[in-house]
This record gives C-alpha cells, structure tokens and sequence, in this order.
C-alpha cells in the first residue's frame, strides 16, 4: 500500500480504539468486532465500496484508487474484497508497523523521546525517594 493508505489505516485503528501497545489477541478481537461492525451486508466480506463508506463514517476520506490498493494489498485469496482474517491480518501488520516505527523513532519517534522522559522522570523520583528514605532513616 501507498505511505498515504498506510497514514488511513493507522486513523482507521485510532477510530476503531485499537492502540498500539494491545496484545496481538486483543488486536485481533477488536478487529473482529469492527469488522462484523463494518461488514453492513453481512456477506463476511468487505467490499471496496463497503471499505469507502466506512473510512468516510469514520472522517477518513480515501479515492478509490488507494481502497484498490490497500485490498490488493491485503487480499490474501485474490478475491478482490476483504474477509475477517485479512482484516485481522491487516489490522495486526499496521499495529506491529506503528509499533516498530516507535522503537526506531522513525515517523513515530516522538513517542520515544516521550517515554524516555518518562524514564527519567521516574528514576529522578525513586532517586528522590531513595534520598528522603536515607535521609528519614538518619533522623534528618
């Protein structure tokens, strides 16, 4: 998929509440649950146009041309539409790709740097902590 349909599903999960620090089981029942949510007609199957409506209800605009590609991409049976495993596939691949994009700070890196300071700021409390423990334990 283009950088731009990977930009749209990464929405789609914020939207759908799938965070990226979820197990992959829980990953996988959200996914679940959204898909039957998505899947209007109940066919098990998400057409390009059933994709479009939802990612437009959802505030997510994408042309037509970027719906082929992300189901070319994902299609896994050649179908041309998207089945619940692909969608759970699909939905886990972009976590595990929000997930890496954080641990080499790439497009997510800021998301590093806030959980190194958060790092810090928790080792200067227990160094605080350590020194009024230390200090309490002198009668100071």
């Amino acid at each position: 998929a283009t950088r731009k349909s990977h930009r749209h599903e990464e929405q789609l999960l914020s939207r759908l509440g799938i965070r990226p620090d979820s197990t992959d089981e829980d990953i996988k029942e959200l996914a679940a649950r959204s898909f039957l949510f998505l899947d209007e007609d109940g066919s098990g199957k998400l057409t390009i146009k059933e994709l479009g409506q939802s990612f437009d209800s959802l505030g997510l605009h994408m042309e037509e041309a970027e719906l082929r590609d992300m189901v070319a991409e994902i299609d896994d049976d050649g179908d041309g539409m998207v089945d619940m495993e692909e969608f759970k596939n699909m939905v886990l691949q972009t976590v595990q790709r929000i997930q890496e994009k954080v641990r080499i700070g790439g497009e997510g890196g800021i998301a590093v740097h806030e959980d190194a300071y958060r790092g810090k700021l928790e080792e200067r409390k227990a160094e605080i902590h350590a020194q009024m423990g230390t200090g309490l334990e002198d009668g100071a």
